[in-house]
């Protein structure tokens, strides 16, 4: 027969180690040793509140960039964190104050 043979590799589960005396032995993951800086930015992200943009705001109320943008102008809309000159966020739980800010239970309210 020549030509290439085709065969299967058989399939052991994840942390499986097949020895060359075809005994099987776990593999323990390697320790690892807390390193400060990482430490210190994994709590920096967790301090660091999720912000929202402007597009993502909108179509979670189901209006317009541009209306956020009026509210934004009168003080009407949400809070929001300007970052830069152009660059405007919404913290999500102003987001969710301003939607229970705004619930009413009928039109007389």
């Amino acid at each position: 027969m020549t030509g290439i043979r085709k065969f299967k590799l058989k399939q052991y589960p994840t942390g499986v180690n097949r020895s060359s005396a075809g005994a099987i032995e776990t593999v323990q993951p390697p320790t690892t040793h807390a390193d400060p800086i990482a430490t210190a930015m994994e709590q920096a992200e967790a301090d660091v509140p999720k912000l929202l943009m402007p597009k993502a705001v909108a179509a979670m109320l189901g209006l317009t960039e541009r209306t956020l943008e009026r509210w934004r102008i009168t003080g009407e809309g949400p809070r929001y964190v300007k970052l830069s000159r152009s660059t405007v966020r919404y913290l999500r739980e102003d987001v969710s104050a301003f939607v229970t800010a705004n619930l009413r239970a009928n039109t007389a309210q």
